[in-house]
């Protein structure tokens, strides 16, 4: 017969692997979520397009992750938009993450790409303030940019656009701007951008100028017919 200290002694000993148990179990399945959403969230960031129903997952996915941390609140935000789901579903998400760490550069811009402009405007300079160099967000970021303009002003229109001449002053935002030169409102907007430095408007008009020669010639030469050698 087990006496009474004996038995308070084995209880005391079962006490920490239940402590653990109970405290580690939600993060354990939180963890296991977000590596079965992977590598979609990577792409999300990245900006690469899939299927709706691949982003549709990845939010129902996340939706295991309890105890979440901002950063994945913000991915499942992202997802629950580009599936197509009620903006409301991701606005709400984002600004949970945004509660937990206003330092969200992506949770801002998502923002900016979901509420109403007057907003949007305001979340779309947070997202400047908190990440202004960062590559993929700083790209989808002059993309709003575009659709924002006319509601941007004073201080959030010079930041904006601060945003958009790094698409020139940068060497690793070039490729991106042949992209936003031939997209509706892109000269326009890059114009506006450099209007202050005229300088910089010849500059980047002359590497146009050469990479439209150098897409001219790429495209000549995929288009040359091989001569097959002459048979003896």
């Amino acid at each position: 017969m087990i006496s009474l200290p004996g038995l308070i002694g084995r209880v005391a000993l079962m006490v920490p692997p239940l402590v653990l148990a109970l405290f580690a179990g939600p993060k354990l399945v939180s963890g296991l979520s977000v590596d079965l959403a992977f590598p979609v969230p990577v792409f999300i960031v990245t900006g690469l397009q899939l299927p709706q129903s691949t982003y549709r997952q990845t939010y129902e996915v996340l939706s295991g992750a309890v105890d979440a941390d901002p950063s994945v609140l913000i991915t499942r935000a992202e997802a629950a938009s580009r599936a197509g789901m009620p903006a409301a579903v991701a606005v709400a998400l984002g600004r949970e993450g945004l509660k937990a760490s206003p330092a969200q550069t992506r949770g801002w811009l998502l923002m900016a790409q979901t509420v109403n402009p007057a907003m949007a405007t305001r979340a779309l300079t947070m997202s400047t303030y908190s990440g202004p160099f960062e590559y993929y967000s700083l790209s989808a970021r002059v993309r709003v940019t575009q659709k924002l303009l006319p509601y941007l002003s004073g201080d959030d229109r010079s930041i904006a656009l601060r945003q958009v001449k790094n698409f020139w002053s940068q060497d690793m935002f070039r490729r991106n701007l042949l992209q936003l030169m031939s997209s509706p409102g892109g000269p326009q907007l890059m114009s506006e951008a450099l209007r202050d430095t005229p300088d910089d408007i010849r500059a980047l008009n002359r590497w146009l100028a050469a990479e439209s020669r150098k897409t001219i010639k790429r495209a000549a030469k995929k288009a040359e017919i091989p001569v097959m050698p002459r048979a003896h």
